[in-house]
């Protein structure tokens, strides 16, 4: 028994997809609706289980950042166009 602790494993991507994903203003609902899955599935994600390449693609894609700073790659945001061009932070 864990004795009521969280049972989300902490990882680098879990962990930035909850930090964008708010500070778009979004809930789990509302990004997992924009991405075509189910809010429990998108819960999963910001527990430490990773997504299919196809599902982070389309994450990164609604919140417009690089992949390389949700994997932990580089410590800078990296937005992104919705044409797939890269924009430096702001």
């Amino acid at each position: 028994m864990n004795g009521g602790t969280d049972v989300c494993k902490e990882t680098r991507i879990a962990e930035r997809l909850a930090i964008l994903r708010k500070a778009k203003g979004l809930t789990q609902r509302q990004l997992a609706e924009k991405i075509g899955i189910e809010r429990s599935t998108y819960a999963y994600y910001e527990c430490g289980r990773l997504p299919s390449v196809d599902i982070l693609a389309r994450i990164y894609r609604v919140l417009a950042v690089s992949m390389d700073y949700v994997a932990g790659l580089r410590e800078e945001v990296g937005y992104v166009t919705a044409e797939g061009s890269a924009l430096s932070p702001q």
